[in-house]
């Protein structure tokens, strides 16, 4: 009987020990950075500044307004906003030491993409903004690296 006993408690015992070995071996694991969170965080970030970006005053309109007098006017001086959108990243709306690409995609006319260096591999692009046009929809992207 004594014997029975006996084995019960090791029993028990090892089934502790390896209850207490998952939860280290689940702590250990989940102990890394939340990346989800930073990458929501930079996301957001990215859609605030095209956002921003957009709806910059230039001398006549809003840099969407250049956008859409663009493509009906191709080659006007209102497709080049390239130094007054670069002149405002580098005024601190953007971080530092931070490059970025901003593309202007289909329909367009021929507004030049604007970049700070190149984003090659690792970038968070915001969600697209739409501009619509007589031609169709211009989509504009915002890529920061």
């Amino acid at each position: 009987m004594r014997k029975k006993g006996q084995m019960e408690m090791v029993g028990l015992a090892v089934i502790v020990i390896i209850l207490i070995l998952a939860f280290l071996l689940f702590v250990g694991l989940n102990r890394g950075k939340d990346t989800s969170a930073i990458t929501a965080k930079e996301s957001l970030y990215a859609n605030n500044l095209l956002n921003a970006i957009m709806l910059y005053s230039l001398d006549e309109g809003q840099v969407s307004d250049y956008v859409k007098k663009c493509y009906e006017d191709t080659g006007s001086s209102y497709c080049d906003v390239g130094d007054e959108i670069d002149s405002l990243m580098n005024d601190g709306i953007l971080r530092e030491n931070q490059n970025y690409e901003l593309l202007f995609e289909e329909d367009c006319g021929e507004m030049d993409n604007i970049n700070e260096g190149e984003c090659e591999e690792e970038y968070i692009t915001a969600s697209p903004y739409y501009v619509r046009t007589k031609g169709g929809v211009c989509t504009v992207r915002l890529r920061l690296c």
